[in-house]
């Protein structure tokens, strides 16, 4: 099935792929995830036409992560993947990175351009695709960075070649996707490229937080800078004010877990010019109220607070 040139039939067998995978079935299903069939869904991420199957071959790799980490060292026989790669190499060696950025861009562009998919083509919704395609490249990352801790001979991304463009795809989704979901999956994994960064011992220059956030010693921030200064950037800055003020106003036991995306957001607005930002001033300054009164409390995952220069809190 996944080796089928007619679309429609891969996309039936990403669909019962998925669904066996995600079962109690799965240790039986064990040619569904082996290193063939990893490479073959990877192929099809690639190259497919039809966003249900970007989105399908996207939900299909998030699972053989899943399933790779949940029975790392397990007992029970699970067919040929235990002499494979691994799922995390596998991906890592074949370029999953670059082939996320790639589509993350194709997929924020044909939202952009909103044109109403084709159900009987078997398009697809493109921000649906794009969904699944940015929680596939946050759960690689994070894999990554459990696989690299664990296993000194584990894979690592280049970060001068891989993080910086699939920041700035994730900018553009940003740019061109209202779906609230959509927004908080792009500033999820805007936030684990920043974790990533930060452990990588790129410390900043002592006293570089007087002026400037943490973040400005990574790779990320000139990418970052250069598209809020662009002219996609008014679009953005809106958009993350818009959001963050809807946060603010959510429930308060949802707060924590949401701290990273909050404090993302307001990292990237950090970094933006300041004329852009001072127009939403009066939204962000509860926001970030919440946030130092919460300073206290223990953290989520992701970015704290300190990583915000002094001189935007000061001018909020």
């Amino acid at each position: 099935g996944l080796g089928a040139a007619e679309g429609g039939v891969v996309l039936q067998a990403l669909r019962l792929a998925c669904s066996l995978m995600m079962g109690p079935a799965f240790r039986s299903c064990a040619a569904l995830w082996d290193d063939a069939a990893v490479a073959r869904c990877l192929y099809v991420l690639e190259n497919s036409l039809l966003w249900e199957v970007v989105q399908r071959a996207a939900d299909t790799l998030s699972q053989a992560l899943v399933l790779d980490c949940s029975t790392a060292g397990d007992e029970v026989p699970l067919g040929t993947r235990p002499d494979g790669k691994g799922v995390v190499r596998l991906m890592a060696s074949e370029g999953l990175v670059a082939v996320l950025t790639h589509r993350l861009g194709e997929l924020a562009s044909a939202v952009a351009v909103e044109v109403e998919p084709s159900a009987d083509a078997g398009e697809g919704d493109p921000e649906t695709a794009l969904l699944s395609a940015l929680c596939l490249a946050d759960s690689f990352l994070a894999a990554l960075a459990e696989s690299s801790g664990s296993d000194s001979g584990a894979p690592r991304l280049p970060l001068a070649d891989d993080i910086p463009p699939l920041a700035t795809a994730c900018l553009r989704v940003l740019a061109f996707v209202g779906r609230p979901e959509v927004v908080a999956a792009a500033l999820e994994l805007l936030s684990s490229l920043f974790d990533w960064e930060s452990a990588t011992d790129r410390a900043p220059p002592e006293g570089l937080l007087d002026s400037a956030s943490s973040s400005d010693a990574t790779t990320i921030a000139p990418q970052v800078r250069a598209c809020l200064g662009g002219t996609l950037g008014p679009g953005i800055i809106e958009k993350l004010a818009f959001f963050l003020q809807d946060k603010a106003g959510g429930e308060e036991d949802q707060e924590q877990e949401e701290d990273s995306v909050v404090v993302t957001a307001l990292w990237l607005l950090d970094l933006a010019p300041w004329q852009s930002v001072a127009e939403h001033r009066e939204g962000l300054v509860p926001v970030v109220g919440s946030l130092l009164q919460a300073a206290g409390r223990p953290g989520s995952s992701g970015p704290g607070i300190e990583v915000l220069s002094r001189t935007f809190l000061r001018r909020l």
